[in-house]
């Protein structure tokens, strides 16, 4: 059961954390450190595909193992939603591109 005042201590923080990333993320802001949130935005990306490629292989190393050792075809829930999971975040910089792309700002520098 959970208790009232946690919750309303929850919402609390997650009201606190919403505005401050509306704060960071003003015009003046993007102004002065523009370069910089560029820069870790790369990194942030190269990071984020290298979690996917990795979960990606995790998921698939254990759908393996359930088939080829346990004889496991019916419980790939787990498996399958892991490499789903990894796909995506392998895939996340592409689908930002695209989006981008389609509305119509610059693409081309977020490219790695």
């Amino acid at each position: 059961m959970v208790k009232k005042n946690s919750l309303s201590q929850g919402l609390l923080l997650l009201a606190l954390l919403v505005l401050s990333s509306t704060l960071a993320s003003s015009p003046l802001f993007a102004q002065t450190y523009g370069q910089d949130i560029l820069s870790a935005g790369t990194n942030l990306y190269t990071w984020l595909r290298r979690l996917g490629a990795i979960t990606t292989m995790i998921g698939l190393g254990w759908g393996g193992i359930k088939i080829t050792f346990q004889h496991d075809t019916q419980h790939l829930k787990g498996p399958l939603f892991t490499c789903l999971g990894g796909i995506i975040c392998l895939l996340a910089p592409s689908i930002v591109n695209v989006l981008l792309g389609m509305a119509g700002g610059s693409a081309a520098t977020l490219n790695q």
